[in-house]
């Protein structure tokens, strides 16, 4: 059987209509049944979508101690910028799905991958906030 990520792999990175923040909110709402409600405004600049991410967490999603499936996942990038992804527990492993700017597209990748170069895990999370 599929992992539910699969169908969302390849969708288009749009700035500030289908970024990371929106795959994060789309998976929330079609797999966990969960409508955060975040702004339907979007940063489009790097530096704008980090802010964003940092004035948001607080309000929508709660800080957890592991990784737990289709709940988001937020990185440092580049040491200064932030960045969100969602968590996909694959055949025992710890998978993100995101919406990655540079590939123009949804992607999944390995964890300790994403970890090796330019992302640095901040915090696994669960959402707080419905509609």
């Amino acid at each position: 059987m599929a992992h539910w990520s699969g169908r969302y792999i390849g969708q288009p990175y749009i700035p500030g209509v289908a970024d990371c923040m929106n795959l994060a909110e789309q998976v929330a709402n079609e797999v966990l049944g969960i409508y955060p409600g975040i702004p339907t405004a979007h940063e489009t600049s790097l530096r704008g979508q980090a802010e964003q991410l940092v004035r948001l967490k607080a309000t929508y999603a709660e800080r957890v101690d592991a990784p737990i499936d289709a709940q988001p996942v937020l990185f440092v990038a580049r040491g200064r910028f932030y960045h969100c992804g969602v968590v996909a527990l694959i055949g025992g492993e710890t998978w993100v799905l995101h919406n990655d700017q540079s590939a123009g597209m949804v992607v999944c990748q390995r964890m300790r991958d994403l970890t090796r170069w330019a992302y640095s895990l901040e915090g696994y999370y669960r959402w707080i906030a419905t509609k």
